[in-house]
């Protein structure tokens, strides 16, 4: 992992056995603050996901506000042919499936929503990806939703093919953002898409057209102000970059510095972010180890004694999720997976000194653990927390930490 500290970007911790398995849903990360301090001491209890969604892929979360929150992943079952788009909103202390009219996947094709960010209650934005078997990966269709405050509808600023959109934030009373990548008139070299919606229009910024690859993180601690990660075009390294104003450009450590340098390469899928506009951590995670590195765009450095160093390395364990609110509040989620036994959620919160796991028994079922993987901590406030993922039966997995 990486994180940005005013002026460098500085590796604080090694993260041992960081896997994300394919039935996995992806890491996300979700702002619910900010602010300061330590994490409180929550009590944890399962809560009900309505209706049930067999083989439910959560993916990604974002809170506008306090007991409301919008969850978007895909979803199988009996009742549904291909992957279709899922939703999720919660309400009255409840997780519901909402329906999503005319994106779901048809004849054939698999629909999957990536991730989701709120500037306001009836603000919000959706991006994922239509999957048609008869045409090419790279021909494949663009879903952008917008909710309005009372319907979610398709939204057609990116509608051109071979457009592919990984990721949205939006930052704190300014503009929302998306990243991903676009195929140029050639139709194989991927480039870098970073577009910023403002005043009611999606605008492509403007980047180095030299540099190739694929953008699928991303984190806007304060308007104008972003960070996006993503692999290169030939997958060899991680790519990162910082969006400021009309325009992103890239950062990389310098050339002498292999440690660093290293890290970032053995990233399969790097996530970033940021709790604060100078204070930014970047997750690069490989088959069997992750790190977390910290940079000014111009020189990376290493810093062994971080304040994550000490991240829980069990036999065992393995991370799916990461993020940080503040300082002082990190958290990660995933699963331990034991001989002969069902895979048990796990979570860990940092309360700025260590990593404590949280006790996630089912007090009402005899003790016992629910089995499965948890995704991704949302805290749209600090006394209020959510951990969703998906059982081991495929249903959703939800607890409600107060």
């Amino acid at each position: 992992m990486i994180r940005w500290r005013s002026h460098v970007w500085v590796r604080v911790a090694t993260v041992a056995a960081f896997t994300v398995a394919a039935s996995a849903v992806a890491v996300a990360f979700v702002r619910g603050g900010p602010w300061d301090g330590p994490p409180p001491r929550l009590s944890w209890r399962p809560a009900p996901v309505l209706p049930e969604v067999v083989h439910a892929d959560w993916t990604d979360v974002a809170c506008p506000a306090p007991g409301d929150c919008w969850s978007v992943g895909s979803a199988t079952g009996p009742d549904i042919p291909e992957r279709s788009v899922l939703l999720g909103h919660l309400t009255d202390g409840a997780w519901r499936a909402v329906p999503t009219p005319g994106v779901t996947g048809a004849g054939g094709s698999d629909a999957q929503l990536t991730s989701v960010a709120c500037s306001a209650r009836s603000d919000c934005w959706a991006v994922g990806h239509l999957d048609d078997p008869s045409r090419s990966v790279r021909e494949n269709g663009v879903l952008l939703l917008h909710y309005d405050g009372s319907t979610w509808t398709p939204d057609t600023a990116f509608a051109e093919p071979r457009t592919h959109l990984r990721a949205t934030r939006c930052a704190p009373r300014g503009d929302c953002y998306v990243v991903g990548h676009t195929y140029g008139g050639d139709g194989r070299q991927a480039q870098p898409l970073v577009a910023r919606y403002h005043l009611g229009t999606w605008t492509r910024l403007g980047g180095d057209a030299r540099v190739g690859g694929y953008l699928s993180s991303l984190s806007c601690p304060a308007p104008g102000q972003c960070w996006a990660a993503g692999r290169t075009r030939d997958g060899a390294d991680s790519l990162v970059v910082r969006v400021g104003g009309d325009t992103w450009r890239t950062t990389a450590p310098a050339p002498d510095d292999t440690d660093v340098a290293a890290a970032l390469r053995a990233g399969i899928d790097p996530r970033v972010s940021c709790p604060r506009v100078r204070l930014c951590h970047i997750l690069s995670a490989g088959a069997d180890a992750g790190t977390v590195v910290t940079a000014d765009g111009l020189r990376w450095t290493v810093d062994r004694a971080g304040s994550l160093t000490g991240l829980p390395n069990a036999s065992g364990e393995v991370w799916s999720g990461f993020g940080c609110f503040s300082p002082g509040f990190c958290w990660v989620v995933g699963l331990e997976r034991r001989p002969s036994t069902d895979d048990t959620p796990i979570a860990y919160l940092f309360d700025g000194q260590r990593w404590l796991r949280q006790d996630l028994t089912v007090a009402d079922g005899g003790g016992a653990r629910l089995r499965g993987a948890l995704s991704f901590l949302a805290c749209p406030t600090p006394a209020a927390c959510w951990l969703l993922g998906a059982g081991t039966d495929g249903r959703s997995l939800a607890f409600h930490g107060g």
